[in-house]
């Protein structure tokens, strides 16, 4: 009876300390420039995205990308994976569908039977989540922030980010053309100005 209390034990301590994290979580603004500013960043997958999220498989949810924000993933809809308890990764199965939201993903590193190399996941040792509403952010942003509007986000990671391109949904750019020949035949040309 001892040695089946002791496995018992044992086996909970673990299960409780599979995934703990140091305290405090940092903000979203600092975890996330640390993480793509350090030594390591180029050897690991990642991207921030915002998406929908359309479902939920096993541990994973699957969200349909609005705007690559920074850097790019290869699909339209990608399968973020959660925490089953023995990994460090935020569950996203108690968010609901069709919410928005901004996360740092990261692909999966050392895939499963049901993991796949096109899959990826968020960390949850660190604020790698916020939501996207009528143009706002919220969540926990920075010290003492949790709400601010995107464009206003996209530009505070322009300012410590690595530099490639943050694309922003909400500006359109436009160009001036000269089409010739005028009217047009068989053959178009387009010049920019």
């Amino acid at each position: 009876m001892k040695k089946l209390f002791f496995t018992i034990s044992l086996f909970c301590t673990v299960a409780a300390n599979a995934c703990q994290c140091p305290l405090p979580i940092p903000p979203f603004h600092y975890a996330t420039c640390t993480m793509f500013n350090s030594s390591t960043a180029g050897m690991v997958d990642r991207a921030i995205v915002m998406g929908e999220i359309a479902g939920h498989y096993e541990y994973g949810t699957y969200l349909i990308i609005l705007n690559p924000i920074y850097d790019s993933v290869n699909n339209d809809t990608i399968l973020v994976w959660g925490n089953t308890g023995f990994t460090c990764r935020t569950n996203l199965t108690a968010f609901e569908e069709t919410d928005t939201l901004i996360l740092v993903v990261r692909r999966v590193q050392a895939p499963n039977e049901i993991e796949q190399l096109t899959d990826y996941w968020i960390s949850a040792c660190a604020t790698n989540y916020l939501y996207y509403s009528n143009n706002m952010v919220t969540g926990y942003i920075d010290e003492g922030i949790s709400s601010m509007p995107y464009t206003d986000f996209v530009q505070m990671l322009q300012e410590c980010l690595p530099t490639v391109s943050i694309q922003n949904p909400h500006l359109q750019t436009t160009a001036q053309v000269q089409v010739y020949p005028n009217p047009a035949q068989d053959l178009l040309y387009l010049q920019d100005w």
